[in-house]
């Protein structure tokens, strides 16, 4: 895959990260996110529905939250990110008790990237912090 190309997929990835993560902007979903969009997370709602749902519970949980990148890379349709996210636990998040706490959720994250929107998703997610401060919380 020639070099611009695969500066675009970056590129792409960057939007992502500022225009819908850090901006809280769930509307950008659709503009860049490909309409058959696949999750391959298990606990992750599948398709662009199923990301802006996600995150809506998220950014109300974290309010706070910002993505940063701390790695990225590319190869053929393929953008490699490593993430950390940081923010305020403000509110319950699934079965986790809000713990009113600074947290920090470490991401790897891999995007199949298709007609310049990315198309399909992997990731591990570290979410150890959220985790122990919100039990914290609850005792």
């Amino acid at each position: 895959m020639p070099n611009a190309d695969l500066e675009r997929n970056k590129q792409l990835m960057r939007s992502v990260i500022e225009e819908f993560l850090n901006k809280h902007d769930v509307s950008a979903v659709d503009r860049l996110y490909h309409p058959g969009y696949i999750q391959h997370n298990p606990q992750a709602p599948p398709g662009r529905d199923g990301v802006k749902a996600f995150f809506s519970l998220l950014f109300t949980a974290i309010p706070d939250l910002h993505a940063t990148v701390n790695h990225m890379y590319a190869e053929d349709d393929k953008v490699f990110s490593f993430v950390t996210w940081n923010g305020t636990h403000k509110a319950d998040l699934m079965d986790l008790r809000a713990s009113g706490q600074p947290i920090v959720i470490r991401t790897a994250e891999i995007f199949r990237v298709e007609d310049g929107r990315l198309a399909e998703h992997w990731d591990t997610v570290d979410m150890s912090d959220v985790v122990m401060k919100s039990n914290a919380a609850g005792r």
